[in-house]
């Protein structure tokens, strides 16, 4: 079985959509592959847009990429905070308090239009902590939305296991330190994250600072000691 993470992200919130605010890396008609810096690649997106093979083979690599201007026509492009509260905005979802180091304290079930309404607000959080919307399954609750982001049209067809996922966090909220079980294709609807990526050759050294976090932060956290083979992020 061949598993895929599909995320949509929205970090931090902002009123504008991603296709104003965020900017291709140049040349902005070629897949760009990070190997430490930032370097274009031989393919053009024309050949990636063609069929799903290019970005296939970049995933089999363990290459981190970035697929500058490959969503152009898609129409999620278009969505801001403003259209996330009035389309979205009726559904429940869990909002996790986290702290400075992305650890989970304590959560919540609120309407969504609530946790827009108040993301900079943090009278309603724990004292030290930061709302944060993770494990949203937007396309579970919004069916028709499916269609705005056609990432599908990148898995190859021996893809038998895809998850779909959204999260929201405002400005300052971070993940904790962690490693995905499965390949992971993210598309910043808008907003900007920071992705700050470590080899398998640091495991060490991270379980070594992840427990120290936790010491820390809360002791009771769990604290995986056993990392698989990929960038931890």
């Amino acid at each position: 079985m061949s598993g895929l993470f599909d995320c949509c992200s929205i970090w931090p919130l902002s009123t504008t959509g991603g296709a104003v605010e965020d900017e291709a890396p140049k040349p902005a008609n070629e897949i760009c592959k990070l190997s430490g810096t930032l370097k274009p690649c031989s393919k053009s997106l024309q050949s990636l847009q063609s069929g799903s093979s290019n970005v296939e083979e970049l995933l089999a690599s363990s290459s981190l990429a970035v697929l500058p201007q490959l969503t152009t026509n898609w129409t999620c492009r278009k969505w801001n905070a403003t259209w996330v509260r009035n389309t979205l905005g009726h559904h429940e979802v869990q909002v996790a308090h986290k702290d400075a180091t992305g650890n989970k304290v304590s959560y919540e079930t609120v309407r969504l239009s609530h946790f827009l309404d108040n993301q900079t607000d943090r009278s309603w959080v724990p004292a030290g902590t930061i709302p944060y919307v993770d494990n949203f399954d937007i396309f579970t609750l919004a069916p028709e939305r499916r269609a705005e982001v056609p990432s599908e049209k990148l898995f190859g067809p021996e893809r038998t296991l895809v998850i779909y996922g959204a999260f929201l966090g405002p400005a300052g909220s971070s993940t904790r330190l962690h490693v995905d079980s499965e390949d992971n294709l993210i598309y910043c609807a808008f907003g900007r994250k920071l992705f700050i990526l470590l080899p398998p050759s640091a495991l060490e050294l991270i379980g070594t600072l992840t427990h120290c976090c936790d010491l820390c932060t809360h002791k009771n956290s769990p604290v995986s000691g056993n990392f698989p083979g990929r960038e931890m992020h």
